[in-house]
This record gives structure tokens, C-alpha cells and sequence, in this order.
């Protein structure tokens, strides 16, 4: 039969590889003459592949690598580790208080894998540290290191900072933002049998405690329907009509950015709740920060809040104004600044 084409190339993926057949006309070309020009094709698709995979590792990377504050001249770069829900934004007013002190840095927030929706959230403390470690090597790939955690993020700065001490790199800084260790904060079995509503309102809780307006639905009312769609949408409303909801997503406030969030925050419930730091010992101390309204005044929790078994040389305690939350806002979050700069100053 006549040949439709001079040139005919075919593809499949046989056993997860693609296969190309090159059929070609004897009596218009050399066999050498297609032999180069399929080396020539092979050489393209490769740096195809390496182009798509090195611009999908970078998108990735900037978007679990918050900047809330970058100076081109900065001699050391302070990583921010959030609580439950990994989002990073509500360290902004601490990143721009420490902006107008003495100390001259860049502050990264280090927000978990799965927030886009679109790829796999990690399950537990060890793979988000790990992550969020091959992330910040590129951007710094070698120490000291500068952390700081709150909340749910002190068990993955203390992983990733143990980490960093074991593969022989050095960690300058240590902070723990107003959480006592693992063994003061047993997850009971009520709440390990939340639901994803469950979730969702304690999100609205710490929304109203930011910004403390206070929402005009319950919980109850957001489970009526029964619709996790229709709880999304009216929260998500509720966020943008106060025009709130730029502190933790876009401007455009989709539903699916809070879904996602949801999900990535029932995830780090359950990474907390598995989480086995005994025997991580760090060289570096911990400055441990109390708010005044939670850690701070609580008689049963020892003074190191269980952070001295974690370090070989010790414990620093400061005491901040504010509770768990609004330590991290205007006013509070000043003092905070100011006490974060004396550490820092040193390394100056």
C-alpha cells in the first residue's frame, strides 16, 4: 500500500513507558538520517520533562513557602511554623513588627502540602518536617537555622530542628509560641471522633477569636442541611462580607481554599495526636514563649512545659501578654516582636 506520510512516528505507553515506533520511506531517506533525527526528538522530550518537573517543584515550593517579609541584604532568614491547619498568614503582623526593629531578616512562613487541593497532604509530623526541610534548602542550603512554631507547629520545628542537628547542620534559634509538649496534650477520644463540621467550626473559632467578630450562624445551623457544600459557602461568605478572609486566603475567598484548609487541618489533628518526639534531644536551646491568658497562668504545667527533656542545655521562658491566639495580634504581638529582637540580635 502507498504510504500517507514520508515519515510516520507512533506512540504507546507500554509497562508505564512510552514507546515510539519510527517508520519512514527507504527511497527518500537514510537510515542514519531518522537514527539522529529520534536522538534529536529523545533530547527535546527529556528537557521537556525537566523543564515541566523543575517548574512544578518550584510552583510547589512558593506555594508552601509564604514570604511575609524578605530584604534583599538580610544576613539570616527566620521560618515560621503555624499551628493546626498549617496556614501562615496570621504571622504577618509579627514578620512586619519585626520589620521596624533592629534585626534585619527574611521571614518565610511554612504552610503544609494539600492547601492547593491538588496534591497529597502529609499525615504525619516526620513528612511535613521533611518537606518543609527540602523546601528551605532552597532557599537555604546551609545553617544556622532560625525556627519559630506555634501551636500544632512547635511538634514540626522541633522535628524539623532535630532533623537539621542530625544531618550535622546547626540550629541558631529555637522558638515554642504557647504549647507545652506532647505528654500535657493527650487528644481524647471525644475528640479524636470529630467530623469534618467539627473542623470547620473550630476554623470559625479561631477566626472570631483574630478578629473577634463573631459569626451569625451556629454549628448547628451549619450541619442542618447536612451539606458540607452549602457549610463552605456560608462561612466563606461570612468571611468575605467581613472582609476577613484575606488573613488566611486569596482575595477571591473560594469555598474550595477553605475545604482544602479543613481537610489539611483534620490531617495535622491527626499527625498531632501520633506524634513520638521522646528521645529527640537537640544541642540548641528552646525559648519558650507563654501568653499570660493560657500557658502563662497555668499551675499545672511545670515551668519548661516539658520542653527541657527535648534540649541537652536548657530552657528559656519568657512571658508575653495576650492569650494562644491574640499574642499574635496587634497590640500583643509588639512585646512579642521586641523579646524575639533580643534574641535575634546576637547573630547579628
Amino acid at each position: 500500500g502507498e504510504r500517507d506520510h514520508l515519515i510516520d512516528i507512533n506512540g504507546a505507553i507500554t509497562q508505564g513507558s512510552l514507546q515510539l515506533t519510527w517508520s519512514y520511506s527507504r527511497d527518500c531517506y537514510q537510515a542514519q538520517t531518522i537514527e539522529a533525527l529520534a536522538v534529536a526528538y529523545q533530547r527535546y522530550l527529556v528537557a521537556l520533562i525537566r523543564h515541566c518537573q523543575n517548574s512544578v517543584a518550584k510552583q510547589l515550593m512558593w506555594e508552601t513557602l509564604l514570604p511575609l517579609h524578605c530584604h534583599q541584604d538580610a544576613p539570616a532568614t527566620l521560618f515560621c511554623l503555624p499551628g493546626l491547619g498549617s496556614k501562615a498568614g496570621y504571622f504577618l503582623p509579627l514578620a512586619k513588627a519585626l520589620k521596624t526593629s533592629e534585626v534585619t531578616l527574611n521571614v518565610y512562613g511554612l504552610e503544609s502540602p494539600g492547601l492547593n487541593g491538588q496534591v497529597q497532604i502529609p499525615m504525619t509530623v516526620e513528612a511535613l518536617a521533611q518537606s518543609h526541610l527540602e523546601r528551605i534548602s532552597l532557599i537555604q542550603p546551609a545553617g544556622p537555622y532560625y525556627l519559630i512554631g506555634h501551636s500544632f507547629g512547635t511538634a514540626v520545628a522541633l522535628e524539623m530542628a532535630w532533623r537539621l542537628e542530625q544531618t550535622g547542620e546547626s540550629v541558631a534559634l529555637l522558638v515554642i509560641l504557647d504549647q507545652p509538649t506532647s505528654q500535657y496534650t493527650p487528644e481524647s477520644e471525644e475528640r479524636k471522633l470529630e467530623t469534618e463540621f467539627d473542623w470547620l467550626w473550630d476554623i470559625v473559632d479561631i477566626f472570631t477569636e483574630l478578629t473577634e467578630i463573631k459569626p451569625p450562624f451556629t454549628l448547628a445551623e451549619l450541619t442542618t442541611i447536612n451539606s458540607l457544600n452549602y457549610a463552605y459557602r456560608t462561612v466563606m461568605n461570612w468571611l468575605k462580607q467581613e472582609q476577613v478572609h484575606d488573613l488566611l486566603f486569596s482575595a477571591d475567598g473560594l469555598p474550595e481554599e477553605l475545604q482544602a484548609l479543613v481537610k489539611v487541618y483534620g490531617a495535622n489533628r491527626l499527625a498531632a495526636a501520633n506524634y513520638q518526639p521522646q528521645g529527640k534531644q537537640l544541642h540548641c536551646a528552646i525559648d519558650l514563649f507563654c501568653a499570660e491568658e493560657s500557658m502563662g497562668n497555668n499551675q499545672e504545667l511545670p515551668e519548661d512545659c516539658g520542653w527541657q527533656e527535648h534540649t541537652l542545655t536548657g530552657v528559656n521562658r519568657h512571658q508575653v501578654p495576650g492569650s494562644h491566639v491574640t499574642m499574635m495580634r496587634i497590640p500583643h504581638v509588639q512585646l512579642l516582636a521586641e523579646k524575639l529582637t533580643n534574641l535575634l540580635t546576637p547573630w547579628q
